[in-house]
């Protein structure tokens, strides 16, 4: 069993939908009360460096969990600030974060830089190996995806979507594939986002990954087509192939659903940071 620490408001709804799934022990913590068991609730501060600053010690909170540990953070939030200390906390060398980008554009000036800092200390840390992972997502990006929301499902649709497809991802790191060409990524690849295929081949990524260099397909494929679909894996192939180019290496795993349709899920790996082009420098000049 793994563990799952949704740290703030968003982290912890996603958070509490992998809570559902038997393979999970979940933690929440945020600075905002919760009715879910495992929480701990933390003073609300000022802005980011305050809540960095004063973090409170949660080892006992953290007692009896077990790697591997994925924290589950949202970059808009001034919550966000804790995730190094939280980091810091946790007695493993198996953890990973899933990042949740907000729309950049349509944060203030201050919380537009605050998740300017954070996402990029986070993939430092990734590139520093200090990280298994960090996957990321973006709302937008999981909007495009799911087509139109109303207002009122808008971010339960995309944190189920978040939620369903890293649980998937997980699941397919744990059994046993029908057949694969799948290698692990390489060391320097630890930036990923996840991606869903449809019938025709395109590719709806969570996040705009740049320069990637591998990318992994899941097909989850039912009982039927496996059984009788004699052109399944010559379609396959070609499917795989049309996503490689001459800088990425694409690699694929068939799998058996229970399900009467199929599913094709994608992760794209990265050795880049992202999103390097912004200037610290401002930050410091106020």
């Amino acid at each position: 069993m793994s563990t799952i620490i949704g740290l703030g408001n968003a982290g912890c709804n996603i958070a509490r939908i992998l809570n559902k799934y038997p393979q999970y022990k979940t933690l929440y913590i945020d600075s905002q009360g919760r009715d879910e068991e495992n929480f701990k609730l933390i003073e609300a501060q000022e802005n980011i460096e305050k809540y960095e600053e004063n973090f409170p010690s949660i080892k006992e909170f953290l007692e009896g969990t077990k790697n591997p540990y994925t924290v589950i953070v949202g970059g808009s939030g001034a919550i966000s600030g804790a995730i190094l200390r939280l980091l810091e906390q946790i007695d493993s060398q198996k953890i990973s974060i899933l990042y949740i980008k907000p729309d950049i554009d349509l944060l203030s000036e201050a919380a537009y830089r605050q998740e300017r800092l954070v996402f990029h200390v986070l993939q430092q840390y990734a590139r520093s190996s200090l990280l298994d992972k960090m996957f990321v997502v973006s709302n937008s990006q999981c909007e495009e995806a799911l087509g139109d929301l109303t207002i009122k499902s808008y971010f339960s649709k995309i944190n189920e979507l978040i939620a369903s497809t890293f649980h998937m991802y997980n699941v397919y790191q744990n059994i046993d594939p029908i057949i694969q060409t799948q290698g692990s990524p390489q060391e320097m690849c630890k930036i990923a986002t996840f991606g869903l295929v449809d019938k025709d081949g395109k590719e709806s990524l969570f996040y705009d990954l740049k320069f990637p260099r591998e990318k992994h397909l899941y097909y989850s494929i039912c009982k039927k087509n496996l059984e009788s679909d004699a052109s399944l894996i010559k379609n396959i192939k070609k499917q795989v192939r049309s996503f490689m180019t001459d800088k990425m290496k694409v690699s694929y795993s068939v799998y058996e659903n229970n399900y009467d349709q199929d599913y094709v899920y994608s992760c794209s790996f990265a050795s880049m940071i992202q999103e390097e082009n912004y200037d610290f420098s401002l930050d410091s000049e106020e």
